[in-house]
C-alpha cells in the first residue's frame, strides 16, 4: 500500500445480526414533529438566528419586488435599443418571395458583436416578433443543442412542428401516411406539418453560429437546401466577428446556395444601463453607493464583459443587500410592527447615522426626543418610517439634479458631456456640489443666444425648479417681437481696444460700446437663470452620508459577507489594546488620547510599548519602561518587585 491509495476493511456481520428484520421506524404525528420550515426559507435568518421566518420571507419579497422592476427596465431598454433591427429582420422575413429565390435559401446575417453568445434578449425578441405573425414557425437554436447533424435535424423537427422533446432516441419513429414510419431526423415530418398548417415560412435562428463547427454548419445548410423546394426555410445567423470570417467557414458550394441580407446592431453602452440602474424608479431597493459603483464599472471595463454579465452583477448586488442586511426590512414603508424584534431596533441604534442624529438632538436641547428614541421601540419605529421616506425623496432629488446637469451639458454652448457614471459617483460621494465641473457647466449658459436659452428653459420645466417658470415667461415676452436672437453681455464683444501714438509711445485704451436695452434685459434673464439653478443644485446635491439612516438607503459594501464569514479579529484585538478606553468606558482614561498611562490595563500598556519598540526588542529595556509606568517610586518596593518577578 502506498500513501495515496485507500484501504477499506469489510467486516461482515454474524448470522444473528444479519438475519434480524430491520426495526420499524416509529411513526411521528405531524402535530408533534419538529418544525422544519426554516430549512426551506429563501434567506438565512439573521440577528443571531433570532429573526422570524415571516421577516425572512419579507426580505426575500422586497428583493424580488426591487429586482423585478429593475429587470423590466433593463429588458425594455434593450428592446427599445434594438427595435429598429427587430423590425428590419421581421420585414426581411415577411418580404421574401420564394418564387424568385432561384433555389437559394434566404439568409439574414445579424452582426451583433462579441457579446452575442450571452446576450439572448435580441434573438428572443426576434423570435417572439416572428411567432406573433400568422403562418410563421420560428425556432431559436443554440450551439450546445446540435452536436451533430442528426441532433440538429431532430431538434428542428421537434420544435418547428411543435412536437414533444421526449423523442431523443434515433430509433423512435413518427407515423406517416399509408402506415409508413419516419425517423425523428427525417424532415418529411416537418414537410407534412408545413402542408397541414399552411405555414409560409420556417425561420431557424442560430444565435451563436460561430460556435458551431464549419463542417457541421455546412452539412446542415446543404440538407436544408435540398428541402428548399418543399419547406420554405429562412435562416438567421448571429455573427460576433465579421461576415467574411463567417463565410470562410463554409464551402464555396454552400455559400452559392445562400441569398444573404446583412443587419448591423449598434453596441449598447454600459452607461445607458448604469443610468437605468441608478434612476431610482423602483419603489423599494437600495441605492448604489460610490465605491460599489466604481467597482462594478471598473470590473466591466477591465474584463470587457457582456451586457448580461453586467445585469447579473447588479442582480447579485441586490440579492446580497437583502440577504445579509436584517434592517433592509425597513425599506418597506408599511412594514408590520409584529415582524420587528428588539434586535432590529438595537441594530438601528448601533448605526453611525443614528448616533450622530442623537448627538445633534442633545446639542439642540431635545433631550426628551433623544431619550424616547433610545428607550422606546415604538417611537423609534415611527421615526424610521418617516425618515426612510424622507431619505428616499432626498436621493431622488439628487438624481433629478444630475438630470438637470445633463440637460445643461446638452446645450450648444457646453464644452463637453460628462458621463452619467462620473456624475453619479461624484454626487454620491458628496464631491459634485463643490466641484469645478458644476461651475463650468452653469457658466456655459451665459454664452447662449435667446432662442437656445428658451429651448433650455423648456427642457428644464419638468424638473420644477423654483421660480424658473417666471423666467421663461419673461423671456418669451421679451423675444416675442424680435426677429433675431439676443445675446448676453458676456457673449457680445462690446469692448474695443484703441491704439494711439503719443511722443513715439504706443498707448492702448479700452472703449466699451453700449448695449441695446433688449440685450441688457436678456443679460439680466441669463443671470437670474444662473442664480436660480445654482441655488437649486446647491440645495439638492447634499452628501448622502449626511442622510439619517443612509446605511439602509445606500448600499456601498463591496463584500457584504466578508466581515461575517472572515471577520478581522486581529484588527479588532489590536484596536482594543491600543485604545482600551473605547471598550472599557472608564473615567480614569478619558482624555488621555493615545498616551500610555498607568490607569490602562497592563496588557494594553505592554502592547503599546511593544509597538513603539521597533523591529528589534530589548527585553530589559522593555521591562524597565513597563515598570516605570506601572511600578512604584520607592526603591525598596522596586527591589522587592524585581525579586518577585525574577
Amino acid at each position: 500500500m502506498t500513501e495515496y491509495e485507500g484501504c477499506y476493511i469489510f467486516t461482515p456481520g454474524t448470522a444473528s445480526t444479519t438475519d434480524q428484520r430491520a426495526v420499524k421506524r416509529r411513526r411521528i404525528n405531524k402535530s408533534t414533529a419538529p418544525d422544519i420550515q426554516d430549512e426551506h426559507l429563501p434567506f438565512v435568518p439573521l440577528l443571531s438566528a433570532t429573526e422570524d421566518s415571516t421577516s425572512v420571507q419579507t426580505r426575500f419579497k422586497l428583493y424580488q419586488t426591487a429586482w423585478d422592476v429593475q429587470e423590466k427596465l433593463f429588458r425594455d431598454h434593450l428592446q427599445s435599443s434594438n427595435v429598429t433591427v427587430i423590425n428590419d429582420v421581421a420585414s426581411f422575413v415577411q418580404a421574401i418571395d420564394f418564387a424568385k429565390t432561384e433555389s437559394k435559401i434566404p439568409v439574414g446575417l445579424v452582426v451583433a458583436g462579441p457579446t452575442i453568445a450571452t446576450d439572448a434578449v435580441l434573438f428572443d425578441s426576434i423570435i417572439d416578433r416572428l411567432k406573433a405573425e400568422a403562418q410563421i414557425a420560428a425556432v431559436n437554436i443554440d450551439s450546445t443543442q446540435i452536436p451533430n447533424l442528426k441532433s440538429a435535424l431532430k431538434y428542428i423537427n421537434q420544435h418547428a412542428s411543435n412536437q414533444g422533446s421526449d423523442a431523443d432516441d434515433e430509433d423512435t419513429t413518427s407515423d406517416g401516411p399509408q402506415g409508413g414510419r419516419y425517423l425523428n431526423y427525417d424532415l418529411q415530418i416537418l414537410n407534412r406539418h408545413v402542408q397541414l398548417q399552411s405555414i409560409s415560412r420556417v425561420v431557424l435562428c442560430f444565435q451563436d453560429s460561430e460556435a458551431i463547427e464549419g463542417s457541421l454548419l455546412t452539412d446542415v445548410i446543404d440538407v436544408l437546401s435540398s428541402w428548399g423546394d418543399r419547406i420554405p426555410f429562412v435562416l438567421l445567423f448571429g455573427i460576433a466577428t465579421s461576415v467574411d470570417m463567417f463565410l470562410d467557414k463554409l464551402s464555396r458550394a454552400t455559400v452559392k446556395r445562400l441569398q444573404c441580407g446583412r443587419f448591423d446592431i449598434a453596441q449598447l453602452e454600459i452607461e445607458e444601463l448604469f443610468k437605468a440602474a441608478t434612476s431610482m424608479k423602483h419603489p423599494v431597493g437600495p441605492c448604489l453607493g460610490p465605491s460599489l459603483s466604481s467597482s462594478i464599472l471598473q470590473r466591466q471595463n477591465d474584463y470587457v464583459q457582456s451586457i448580461s454579465a453586467f445585469v447579473q452583477a447588479l442582480n447579485y448586488i441586490h440579492m446580497t443587500y437583502f440577504f445579509a442586511n436584517p434592517i433592509s426590512i425597513f425599506l418597506n414603508y408599511d412594514v408590520p410592527r409584529d415582524l420587528l424584534r428588539p434586535e432590529h431596533y438595537e441594530a438601528v441604534r448601533n448605526l453611525q447615522s443614528f448616533q450622530r442624529f442623537i448627538e445633534r438632538l442633545i446639542d439642540d436641547g431635545d433631550y426628551k426626543i433623544a431619550q424616547e428614541l433610545l428607550s422606546d421601540d415604538l417611537s423609534l419605529c415611527e421615526m424610521i418610517q418617516y425618515k426612510i421616506r424622507e431619505g428616499h425623496n432626498s436621493l431622488r432629488a439628487i438624481i433629478h439634479a444630475l438630470e438637470v446637469i445633463c440637460t445643461f451639458q446638452s446645450s450648444p454652448a457646453s464644452k463637453g458631456v460628462t458621463p452619467w457614471s462620473e456624475l453619479y459617483i461624484s454626487s454620491m460621494s458628496g464631491k459634485l456640489r463643490d466641484s469645478t465641473l458644476l461651475d463650468e457647466t452653469l457658466l456655459s449658459i451665459r454664452n447662449l443666444p435667446s432662442d437656445a436659452m428658451e429651448d433650455l428653459l423648456i427642457k428644464l420645466s419638468p424638473f420644477q425648479i423654483p421660480r424658473l417658470s417666471a423666467v421663461l415667461e419673461d423671456l418669451e415676452t421679451l423675444t416675442s417681437s424680435l426677429l433675431q436672437p439676443l445675446r448676453s453681455s458676456l457673449a457680445i464683444h462690446h469692448q474695443t481696444v484703441r491704439t494711439t501714438v503719443v511722443a513715439q509711445k504706443v498707448e492702448l485704451t479700452t472703449q466699451s460700446s453700449s448695449l441695446s436695452p433688449q440685450d441688457l434685459a436678456y443679460s439680466e434673464i441669463v443671470d437670474r437663470t444662473h442664480d436660480l439653478v445654482w441655488e437649486y443644485l446647491r440645495t439638492t446635491l447634499i452628501n448622502p452620508a449626511d442622510i439619517f439612516l443612509h446605511e439602509i438607503l445606500v448600499h456601498d459594501l463591496k463584500s457584504p459577507l466578508r466581515d461575517v464569514v472572515a471577520p478581522k479579529s486581529r484588527a479588532a484585538v489590536e484596536r482594543a489594546l491600543s485604545s482600551p478606553h473605547d471598550y472599557l468606558g472608564c473615567d480614569c482614561c478619558d482624555g488621555m488620547g493615545s498616551a500610555v498611562s498607568a490607569t490602562q490595563p497592563p496588557t494594553a500598556v505592554l502592547y503599546q510599548l511593544y509597538v513603539e519598540s521597533g523591529a528589534l526588542v530589548n527585553v530589559a529595556d522593555l521591562w524597565t519602561a513597563f515598570f516605570a509606568i506601572l511600578g512604584k517610586e520607592d526603591e525598596e518596593d522596586e527591589e522587592k518587585e524585581l525579586e518577585r518577578v525574577l
